[in-house]
């Protein structure tokens, strides 16, 4: 039978699992660095005969970051913030919706809730990982608005909506006018969009709109011949605008 007695060089970073078995294992940890290892076998009569390894030489393994905000909405995309080794790829857990090659993320596509991302990447020697976390939160729900949606001129309509703490807002302040309680205006005559938002405590919104019409106000001008008539006869009338009207 024979004894076995494995060694390293240099002995410090070139650690072995298991000196004095036939076949072991190596864990080399000085990363740059360089071992041979040796291993000697001795037979029953104190024969003693050794070999060495080839050169075994630890790489530096490659290092990468990624971070992306922790919270977000379920709307729009999220960009990775990505430091270190380049070129690898992206994977996230079940539900994510994740571009593998940029690390992109489409939060409309993706699944509400806690997630993980994934880095992969390798210099050519060596591979290694990063992760990030997020959270993806619904978008709060809003009930859709009533009352409306035409007005005059220089008249007011009122607007509801049942979801509370809301803010409304109009696109074109020219054509309509909207204030905290829904109240539009009539300014000119046209189309305006009417939007009640609604944010929730991570800042994620959603809206709701109305398409307003504001309608021209009917126009008519009435004129006599004259200024004083006597108290007898008939006095005709010129009338020119928006006929039908009563007198």
């Amino acid at each position: 039978p024979y004894t076995y007695q494995w060694a390293s060089s240099p002995a410090t970073g070139g650690a072995i699992t298991d000196d004095k078995v036939q076949n072991t294992t190596a864990t080399p940890s000085l990363a740059g660095s360089s071992f041979t290892y040796i291993v000697a076998a001795v037979d029953g009569r104190g024969c003693t005969s050794s070999a060495a390894t080839d050169v075994v030489t630890v790489n530096i393994p490659p290092v990468a970051t990624i971070t992306y905000p922790a919270d977000l909405c379920a709307a729009g995309i999220a960009v990775v913030n990505q430091t270190g080794t380049t070129g690898g790829t992206y994977s996230g857990t079940a539900g994510l919706s994740i571009d593998a090659a940029t690390g992109t993320i489409d939060l409309q596509k993706s699944t509400a809730g806690a997630h993980s991302i994934t880095y992969t990447f390798s210099d050519g020697q060596c591979t290694g990982t990063a992760t990030a976390s997020i959270n993806i939160h619904g978008l709060p729900l809003i009930a859709a608005i009533t009352g409306g949606p035409v007005v005059c001129e220089g008249q007011k309509i009122t607007l509801n909506n049942v979801t509370a703490a809301g803010a409304w807002s109009c696109d074109n302040t020219t054509i309509a006018t909207v204030d905290a309680s829904g109240t539009v205006s009539g300014i000119s005559a046209g189309t305006a969009i009417v939007t009640y938002t609604v944010t929730d405590n991570y800042g994620c919104t959603n809206t709701a709109d109305i398409n307003i019409t504001v309608n021209a106000l009917p126009k008519a001008t009435i004129t006599y011949g004259r200024a004083v008539y006597c108290y007898t006869g008939t006095a005709d009338i010129v009338l020119t605008g928006t006929t039908g009207g009563t007198f």
